[in-house]
């Protein structure tokens, strides 16, 4: 193969890797950001509900965060190195003490480790406690870093929204609440569930 030919082949792999990282910005019906999308609930499709903007997505080979940049910035690779300011289209991460599913959609869940929920938590912008448990509220504070209040709200997780699902490895007796100490006993998993649409 000539150095030609290489080149070509190479620019070729290239482009074709841009065209995936300008898809990056699509909702789930395959509509870019902004565009009208029919499928989508006010008929503009958000965009990825797996990457709104001002989400870290990764780290350069010298330790700098990668961040999803505003619509506008996209096309600037400089923009992916600066955290958003102000990222209005994310939404506060809730933190839930059951699975369940509030409000009908799509959903992908996953298993995740304290470490990824505690950088979930840091990098919030806000953080919307629906733990109505004041031993699992208490539990979470100390796991997560930030303050996780008990808030017994009727929560409904919007589209593009991440939650954070605490759940018991065990019960206890029925009518009797879990302490600090009965949840170090048992142990628990933590869930990532987002809504995709």
């Amino acid at each position: 193969m000539s150095d030609i030919e290489f080149q070509d082949r190479e620019r070729a792999r290239m482009a074709k890797l841009a065209r995936h990282l300008l898809d990056l910005d699509r909702c789930p019906h395959g509509r870019h950001q902004g565009d009208r999308c029919f499928d989508c609930g006010e008929g503009i499709s958000p965009g990825n509900p797996f990457l709104p903007v001002g989400t870290r997505i990764g780290t350069t080979l010298y330790g700098q965060p990668i961040w999803v940049p505003p619509r506008e910035r996209r096309n600037d690779p400089e923009a992916w190195l600066e955290r958003p300011t102000a990222p209005a289209e994310r939404r506060p991460l809730a933190i839930l003490n059951t699975s369940i599913v509030t409000a009908d959609g799509q959903y992908t869940v996953r298993t995740i480790t304290p470490d990824e929920a505690v950088t979930l938590a840091k990098e919030a912008t806000a953080i919307d406690s629906a733990v109505g448990h004041e031993a699992t509220a208490q539990v979470l504070s100390q796991l997560l870093g930030v303050e996780v209040p008990v808030n017994r709200q009727v929560f409904e997780q919007q589209v593009g929204q991440q939650a954070v699902i605490f759940k018991p490895n065990g019960r206890l007796p029925q009518g009797q609440e879990l302490s600090i100490e009965d949840l170090g006993r048992i142990g628990f998993t933590l869930k990532l569930l987002t809504r995709i649409a």
